[in-house]
């Protein structure tokens, strides 16, 4: 039997709840970013088994905040929660309902409907207690940091256009990109990090290169490349509080005596991205920037070769898997002048000239990689579902591209900051709000208590 006092409490901290969650309940484009900043960590996904018996107030907490982001959830972009809130299934309405299922009565009613049962009717007073001031705490401190990162004070004084979407907190240098989030993961897709997302993949943009669904024969996954990371070393210059870095070079990555010497001569000094935390062979990426002439465009198979991936604005494309043997006699042909030559004198085109020679002559379109980021059949997709990335496609800016090989940190985020600011106003927003400040301990997944 519950006395008056007990009661007293449960009820101060039913509306407490409530109070703390309006600003995550209400359906908005601000309360979709706060109710976004409420996630999981993934460590303790084992609630069903051996932690039942316990019947403790954090499990409780921990099985309420399960269900509130989503069985099959860690996190949610705030473009996700808008969306859902279309159906009568969204992060918004659970956490109201969950609240007031859970707290509103100190003693659960036996005559209540079944699917309305509250999950702690087998729960004691304490731990029913416990749960309510775990879920109140973690309510306050996102609160508190999403005061700190300026995010109400923000929503209410951006503005944005169709055309050029928020302005974030960041300098990006590059044009918007237009971007949609798609179903099926296929070469040429990118994943965008969702902005809490912490670790090795922490504020990353991954391309696709190739996709398998498993079957009786091959077993299927997932190959890619981060394309906004590049692989950095020590200048040997230093001062009292850091370290200066530079890019590493493809001649610094790969040993001599494992790098052909004409590539070394083509490529040598080419900057090298890090694709990722699995070591393997180097990967080239090609640029095509425009349309050839026609009488070029012929030739263009006895330059380089390689896979489409996707497509840019214009006539813009990026090829995986082309020669790199080629690729480096061309762009050896080219500095030389012999390119130029070779296709005035052989009257295919006597006009051509430096300006109209094929883009994959030259040296500054074509990108490496070492290292690269796989995944098990299905594996992606789970994480995917789960909401560590959202999948897209669209047309991939050159101009942005070309700024992977940015001078400082700042512009590499940038990249990432406008590949998710294409997917949408409130996603962008989050992702340059939370940037800049990821070591905030309230800012840590809710089941970390």
């Amino acid at each position: 039997m519950i006395d008056s006092n007990a009661k007293l409490v449960i009820r101060t901290l039913y509306r407490s709840l409530i109070r703390a969650s309006k600003p995550f309940t209400e359906h908005s484009s601000k309360g979709a970013i706060l109710c976004s900043l409420l996630h999981r960590s993934g460590e303790d996904d084992s609630l069903e088994s051996e932690n039942l018996a316990s019947n403790n107030g954090p499990f409780l907490y921990r099985s309420l905040l399960t269900e509130i982001i989503g069985d099959d959830k860690q996190m949610n972009f705030p473009s996700q929660i808008l969306a859902s809130l279309k159906t009568s299934d969204n992060v918004m309405d659970r956490l109201h309902q969950v609240i007031r299922r859970e707290f509103r009565d100190s003693v659960h009613s036996s005559h209540e409907k079944e699917e309305e049962m509250p999950v702690s009717r087998d729960f004691s007073f304490v731990e029913r207690k416990n749960a309510a001031f775990l879920g109140l705490r973690q309510l306050s401190k996102k609160l508190q940091w999403a005061e700190k990162l300026g995010i109400p004070k923000y929503m209410d004084t951006v503005t944005a256009s169709a055309e050029h979407g928020p302005r974030l907190g960041l300098k990006i240098d590059s044009p918007p990109l237009v971007t949609k989030v798609t179903e099926g993961i296929r070469p040429g897709t990118f994943l965008i990090a969702h902005p809490l997302l912490a670790g090795y993949f922490e504020q990353t943009v991954i391309m696709v290169l190739e996709h398998t669904e498993s079957s009786k024969v091959l077993d299927g996954g997932t190959y890619g490349i981060i394309i906004n990371r590049p692989s950095f070393t020590s200048s040997g210059t230093t001062t009292s509080t850091s370290t200066s870095k530079r890019k590493r070079t493809l001649s610094e990555t790969i040993r001599s005596d494992s790098l052909p010497r004409l590539v070394q001569k083509a490529f040598g000094q080419s900057p090298v991205l890090e694709g990722g935390p699995l070591n393997f062979s180097l990967q080239m990426i090609r640029l095509d920037k425009g349309k050839l002439d026609d009488a070029i465009e012929k030739q263009q198979d006895s330059f380089t070769d390689g896979s489409l991936l996707c497509l840019g604005n214009g006539e813009e494309k990026i090829y995986y898997g082309a020669d790199i043997m080629k690729a480096s006699k061309s762009v050896i042909d080219q500095k030389s002048k012999k390119g130029l030559s070779s296709l005035r004198n052989s009257s295919i085109n006597p006009s051509v000239t430096i300006k109209n020679l094929p883009s994959f002559l030259f040296i500054e379109d074509y990108l490496f990689f070492v290292g690269a980021s796989c995944w098990e059949s299905r594996q992606l997709e789970s994480e995917i579902k789960q909401g560590y990335w959202l999948n897209c496609e669209g047309p991939l800016l050159f101009d942005n591209v070309g700024r992977l090989l940015a001078k400082d940190e700042d512009q590499l985020r940038g990249q990432w900051l406008s590949f998710t600011e294409s997917v949408s106003e409130e996603d962008g927003i989050l992702a340059s709000l939370v940037c800049k400040d990821t070591d905030d301990e309230n800012g840590l997944a809710c089941d970390i208590i």
